[in-house]
């Protein structure tokens, strides 16, 4: 009889080992405090929305990288070696950047968004659903053509350097390009500097929340300049602020018809943002991949390169890197309103 109960009990502890090996932990390292926690806060809701329609298969384990490096490299250490994650979410192009040597040398598959600038090797295991800031610029240096002097207000990081990189080789009218600071936010002295080279057009490579403050200064301090911005710039700040109107930028031309949109709107009382639908796109069809691939992160890895998929973000192409690709557009600030940009504004 008491061998019975071993034998039984042994049985247990293995259907329970079993069961908690396919328990599979995912962490996410998104900028939920500071400066950019709009990012964070938009990815984890697309990313919790993704969970609930999925059921729920696997875990995610949420780290505050704060926008920081150093915090963020923190989290991921801690993930993966307290929580033994080996697949991680990462969030904007100085974090994915920060985290991508992390990542390699420890063999974790990364899943960057938010991300136009990263810094990869061939030989890795990262996916990224950022399409590149080579690719975006296309369409705004397009436009940008158009004026005689342009300027340039970009973030002293890898996403803002990344687009000055990428205007600079693709504009002969670019005349004066500025850098801040994303902890300070007082551009007065660069946006004189701007004033003063009597620029038509103004780009603002920033985020959604500093593009409205900036755009504000400017108008406040006499630049009548077109203002031309990127995706990040899409935000409720942006909406709201009046200097705003008739604002330019470049956004991922997404299927407004999905689902998503609209469930994202009963559950959150709001529209999502790229970096929802980024979010969003990546658990499903993670959840496909696990389903074929379990915890095997070469074959997860090996299963987004060269393939295709339809989601939130429309129709998105993976190349043999892992890197996506997807449709672009023009969107302009109309009435307070975002709105698809017409050529026949074009001045």
């Amino acid at each position: 009889m008491k061998y019975g109960l071993v034998v039984i009990a042994l049985l247990g502890m293995v259907l329970l080992s079993c069961t908690q090996k396919e328990e599979i932990s995912i962490g996410a390292i998104l900028p939920l405090t500071g400066n950019v926690a709009y990012v964070g806060e938009d990815a984890r809701n697309g990313m919790n929305l993704a969970l609930e329609e999925i059921g729920n298969l696997f875990t995610i384990i949420y780290e505050d990288s704060a926008g920081e490096n150093q915090q963020a490299i923190a989290a991921f250490q801690k993930i993966t070696q307290a929580n033994n994650a080996n697949i991680i979410v990462t969030s904007t192009s100085w974090i994915s950047n920060a985290l991508y040597t992390e990542a390699k040398e420890t063999e974790t598959l990364q899943l960057v968004i938010a991300s136009a600038v990263f810094h990869r090797e061939q030989n890795d295991k990262a996916i990224r659903f950022t399409v590149d800031v080579l690719n975006e610029a296309i369409f705004i240096a397009e436009y940008l053509q158009q004026f005689e002097r342009v300027g340039l207000l970009y973030m002293n990081n890898d996403f803002g350097q990344g687009w000055a990189e990428q205007l600079g080789n693709k504009l002969t009218n670019l005349i004066v390009s500025e850098a801040y600071e994303l902890t300070e936010l007082d551009v007065s002295t660069q946006l004189s500097k701007i004033k003063a080279a009597n620029v038509d057009a103004l780009m603002l490579a920033s985020g959604g929340r500093e593009t409205a403050l900036f755009a504000r200064k400017a108008r406040e301090i006499g630049i009548t300049a077109q203002l031309v911005s990127a995706r990040p710039a899409e935000s409720k700040e942006l909406q709201d602020e009046p200097a705003t109107e008739g604002i330019i930028y470049s956004y991922p031309a997404y299927d407004i018809e999905h689902p998503f949109v609209e469930n994202y709107v009963t559950k959150y009382g709001k529209q999502p943002t790229i970096f929802s639908a980024e979010a969003y796109d990546l658990i499903i069809t993670l959840n496909e991949a696990i389903k074929e691939c379990k915890e095997n992160t070469k074959c997860i890895h090996d299963w987004y390169k060269n393939n295709s998929y339809k989601g939130a973000l429309g129709t998105v192409t993976f190349d043999s890197l892992g890197d996506a690709s997807y449709s672009f557009t023009l969107k302009e600030v109309s009435n307070g309103k975002f709105e698809l940009y017409e050529e026949k504004n074009a001045k």
